[in-house]
């Protein structure tokens, strides 16, 4: 995979990220647990620990924050 259409992969994840926070109610167990389902289908998919960690993370700041 090249690095753009990597690029392009995460701003859509972020995209989606954030359309789903605007209509879903995500309290703290709630983005516990899109987190956890999400670091670990990333490592099933065999990205890279570091990598997923860094991008688990940022999606949980992005469904965090407020508009």
């Amino acid at each position: 995979m090249s690095l753009k259409n990597l690029e392009q992969k995460v701003d859509a994840l972020f995209d989606t990220a954030t359309a789903f926070r605007k209509e879903h109610k995500l309290g703290v167990y709630k983005k516990a647990r899109l987190a956890n389902t999400f670091r670990w289908e990333m490592k099933e998919r065999g990205y890279d620990d570091s990598f997923t960690e860094m991008i688990t993370e940022k999606l949980v700041v992005a469904v965090s924050k407020k508009d």
